[in-house]
């Protein structure tokens, strides 16, 4: 495998080259290999795919979803940061331009439905703030076991509904000292 970077130290991503010839970010790396243009490689290699020890059960539904929004519950199974998923459901639902009447779900809907989690900022908040919201919805994410098969958004919700919760009171006691 061949490996390339930019020019540009602050934004050089090392990329690798995939047995089908696409220079691909570590990052990036599940998502190409669950996409359409590795898929059709793939079969006109005749490979056969090792499919994990693991499986996680999926609802009928799933399988006739579009190969897209597949992609997508693939990465929610593997791991993948919610926010680039939700990304790519928007993207989706726009080149649909869904919702429509034929379609009335939105993107909302199908990240619930497929227990992606949405985080959702509080109001007028400071850059820092943010910040931390940000991060800590992010740990809360790997304690919950994201991308894993024990991945439940209920005890993740509440836990997160709890952690906020204590945050609040903390800073309420803070503030009447």
């Amino acid at each position: 495998m061949a490996t390339a970077t930019g020019t540009n130290p602050k934004t050089e991503v090392a990329r690798t080259e995939c047995d089908c010839g696409t220079m691909v970010s570590q990052k990036g790396r599940t998502m190409h290999e669950t996409g359409k243009a590795h898929q059709a490689w793939l079969e006109s290699q005749n490979v056969i795919v090792d499919v994990p020890d693991v499986e996680v059960e999926e609802p009928d539904l799933e399988e006739e979803l579009h190969p897209d929004l597949q992609a997508v519950i693939k990465g929610r199974n593997s791991g993948v940061n919610p926010r680039h998923l939700a990304k790519m459901v928007r993207a989706f639902f726009g080149s649909q331009d869904w919702p429509s009447i034929d379609h009335p779900g939105n993107v909302q809907d199908f990240l619930v439905e497929h227990g992606i989690p949405i985080i959702v900022l509080p109001r007028h908040t400071d850059p820092d703030s943010s910040n931390r919201y940000n991060t800590n919805w992010a740990n809360m994410l790997k304690v919950s076991s994201w991308g894993t098969a024990n991945w439940d958004i209920q005890i993740f919700e509440e836990n997160w509904r709890a952690f906020l919760e204590e945050e609040r009171r903390v800073a309420s006691a803070q503030a009447a000292q």
